[in-house]
């Protein structure tokens, strides 16, 4: 099997067979309380300021301009031809792309 393909109990050895420093002591411990740093206090208020957060980004997802993909539903995103003879021009792509292909012609 190769390396970076893992099931099961794979992943502890995948894991355990890692030994190479990538990051120093002091970089973790930087990063760490990077972190710590940043975070709420955990109380009622900050609780009920996240749920209201993440029902607004799932009703923005919901409501994509309308644009919902054809093949799976995933909301419509503009993006723009990088290469070809259609260089420049904008379409509708799907936001599940590379899963799903599927593209919709600007009007």
């Amino acid at each position: 099997m190769p390396e970076n393909v893992t099931s099961d109990f794979g992943y502890i050895r995948f894991i355990k067979s890692k030994n190479q420093p990538v990051l120093t002591d002091t970089e973790v411990n930087d990063i760490t309380n990077m972190i710590e740093n940043g975070r709420l206090v955990p109380s009622f208020k900050t609780n009920r300021e996240h749920v209201k957060h993440v029902r607004t980004i799932v009703a923005e997802k919901e409501n994509h301009n309308g644009k919902a993909c054809p093949k799976c539903g995933s909301p419509m995103v503009i993006r723009e031809t990088k290469t070809g003879q259609n260089i420049g021009k904008k379409f509708w792509g799907c936001s599940n792309f590379p899963k799903c292909r599927s593209i919709v012609s600007v009007t």
